[in-house]
């Protein structure tokens, strides 16, 4: 499947701001607590990239917004040519509705994962047996 950026919204009206936050939290929680799990197991890890098209959210200068297109020709070549893994594009214009795509994915990641806390054996531990 070929990846045009323009065929992403930067903002779901069908979303409710407060129901998606709800959600968010709950999932960010949820998170929390397998992460200290996948630490403590030191057998998975995750890498998470954000990178900001438009300079970030910062006030780029009158040539990078002149070379936008150029930018997304870029990107979109990117994508569709570095696919040995899976990208998670998240187009959005407001942190609540980018949150709550990055936390889904992140937790589904996570809780793919067989995360057991490990044993505990340690050297006082085996001596009172």
């Amino acid at each position: 499947m070929k990846i045009k950026l323009s065929d992403y919204s930067t903002f779901n009206e069908d979303w409710n701001k407060e129901e998606i936050a709800a959600k968010t939290e709950k999932m960010l929680m949820r998170i929390g607590e397998l992460q200290y799990k996948m630490y403590a197991q030191n057998k998975y890890s995750v890498l998470i990239v954000f990178q900001g098209m438009d300079a970030s959210g910062k006030d780029g200068d009158w040539d990078t917004r002149e070379k936008f297109n150029e930018y997304l020709d870029v990107y979109e070549k990117i994508f569709n040519t570095c696919n040995a893994i899976p990208w998670n594009i998240v187009p959005a214009d407001t942190n609540w509705q980018k949150l709550y795509p990055v936390a889904e994915t992140v937790l589904k990641t996570l809780e793919s994962f067989d995360l057991k806390w490990p044993e505990l054996v340690t050297e006082k531990f085996r001596k009172s047996i």
